[in-house]
């Protein structure tokens, strides 16, 4: 009875009271079934390994957002000899320079914001991802659905939801041993990579500020 008023999942879910990890993996699960997941005969299997690994990022908050704040340095820091970046872009336009700046960190920006399910698995698809990578999860923005049609050789989820997206979108999800401690592994669909110190990157240090003179 505790989900019957939870048809959707929302990043919310995750501050309610009285809630246990099954019940945040069966709201993950009730939300994804209504996404209309890819059956397995049409979902695209790894090719042999190529040059350059085709890595998608897909995210609404290519933005002045915290994500995009921890996420850029990162971007910026991938050997570019052995990774190709391509930026599904569904964020609101803010006309910042931190956009600017991590859109300029990719190979190529798709723009997918106004494309419809079925466009959006397509340009995924025609982009032939080795990898996809959502940074939203079933937070504002997200483009699960996308997700849903299995456009991709392998599907993680990471970053800006701290959960599985659930129902089978994402092969795996990317933790450490504080968001998701050891014996948990059956409270995920998404099989876990753990990083040894945290999910979370970094960013970066600000400028040093000397005080000032007394």
């Amino acid at each position: 009875g505790i989900l019957h008023s939870f048809p959707t999942r929302r990043s919310s879910d995750l501050m309610l009271p009285g809630y246990v990890n099954a019940d945040h993996l069966a709201l993950a699960r009730r939300a994804t079934a209504a996404m209309g997941a890819a059956p397995p005969e049409t979902q695209i299997r790894p090719s042999e390994r190529p040059t350059r690994l085709r890595v998608g990022y897909m995210s609404g908050d290519f933005r002045v957002h915290p994500c995009n704040q921890l996420l850029c340095p990162v971007l910026e820091a991938h050997d570019k000899s052995r990774f190709e970046l391509i930026a599904f872009d569904n964020s609101r336009d803010d006309a910042s320079a931190v956009r600017q700046r991590i859109l300029a960190a990719f190979d190529t920006v798709i723009t997918v914001r106004n494309l419809s399910t079925e466009l959006l698995a397509q340009a995924i698809r025609v982009a032939g991802i080795d990898i996809l990578v959502d940074l939203s999860g079933h937070t504002t923005d997200n483009r699960l659905d996308g997700l849903a049609r299995r456009p991709a050789r392998i599907q993680m989820t990471w970053l800006g939801f701290p959960g599985g997206v659930g129902g089978g979108l994402a092969d795996y999800l990317i933790v450490d041993g504080v968001s998701v401690p050891e014996g948990l592994e059956r409270d995920f669909d998404e099989a876990l990579i753990r990083l040894p110190v945290s999910y979370l990157p970094g960013g970066e240090c600000p400028t040093a500020i000397l005080p000032p003179a007394r």
